[in-house]
């Protein structure tokens, strides 16, 4: 474009807008400076206009009573399809590019890609590519019994759940409840604090943080989390790791407690908060830091009192 050679830089800023920043090598004669573009799903790169979009700034609100089903691959059967839409209004994709159009021009409470064994590939992009631009529940649904690998494909793209093999109606029933109840604490979690999760980045002051603790620990959407204290001594490369090794957009936050560090992992078990621990022990040994530092786990609300001892 415009006869320019150069490196391209692909991002994703904190709003939601994706943008290609290429910097020039050779630049072409009427002007100067780097070519910026964002990149729109279903418009490919376009001017760009550094306007969230109304579906960024809805991200979070979602339709219960509305179901979008792609069909990749055989027609869903009768029943199945009945289930799907029963108490919901039901809208049918057939390709990629229709199921993003409906995606962009209206909110969901259910995202269904139903697939057979042969598009598995195809139904994974799907889902890959609507996980940013829905709060909806995403489900991959297939009669063939789907390989293991596929499925955790699914799941690690952004699909909520994943009902292969034979689905039984009153199992998907359930499945979609779990799902839709996700969905809704999503919608409670990025409205937190008045502000959405997502837009908490960087290491929070004392104060905010435990604010924010107190909060999270009385509300009965958003009590299942765990708290990790950090005390570290040395260069401080600690602090970097950690911070990158939260999820922000999963509700993930990190602030200063006195001393040490507190890493707030939404919806994280015991288990899970030392496998955090553990990765970023690795990461720090990849780096060649050999910093020493102490780790705490405190899971709510099985021990909300001591962590409330803490923030008091």
């Amino acid at each position: 474009m415009q006869r320019a050679t150069g490196v391209f830089h692909f991002a994703r800023s904190a709003s939601g807008i994706h943008e290609v920043s290429i910097q020039r090598l050779t630049p072409p004669v009427d002007a100067s400076g780097s070519i910026s573009l964002e990149l729109v799903a279903g418009k490919g790169l376009v001017a760009p206009s550094g306007q969230v979009e109304r579906r960024q700034s809805d991200r979070g609100r979602t339709n219960r009573d509305r179901v979008l089903v792609l069909r990749l691959g055989g027609e869903v059967p009768a029943d199945l399809g009945a289930w799907l839409t029963r108490d919901r209004e039901s809208v049918d994709a057939s390709d990629g590019m229709e199921f993003i159009q409906h995606l962009h021009g209206d909110t969901w409470g259910l995202v269904c890609v139903y697939v057979d064994r042969t598009r598995t590939s195809e139904a994974i992009e799907a889902i890959r590519t609507a996980r940013p631009i829905t709060s909806g529940a995403i489900l991959l649904l297939s009669d063939s019994e789907l390989r293991s690998d596929d499925r955790a494909a699914a799941l690690d793209a952004g699909a909520d759940d994943v009902l292969s093999g034979g689905i039984h109606l009153r199992e998907l029933d359930a499945r979609i409840r779990r799902a839709l109840d996700s969905a809704r604490r999503a919608d409670v979690q990025q409205r937190a604090s008045g502000e959405t999760v997502a837009a908490v980045s960087g290491l929070l002051a004392q104060a905010e943080f435990e604010s924010l603790l107190a909060e999270r620990t009385s509300s009965a959407e958003l009590r299942n989390f765990s708290l990790i204290t950090v005390s570290a001594s040395g260069s401080g490369v600690i602090e970097t790791v950690l911070l990158e090794s939260i999820r922000v957009e999963s509700g993930d936050v990190m602030g200063r407690m006195g001393d040490a560090f507190g890493i707030l992992l939404q919806d994280a078990r015991a288990q899970q908060a030392e496998a955090f621990i553990a990765r970023v022990q690795g990461e720090l040994e990849r780096r060649g830091v050999k910093e020493s530092f102490r780790a705490e786990v405190l899971a709510n609300p099985e021990e909300s009192a001591r962590i409330s001892k803490l923030i008091a």
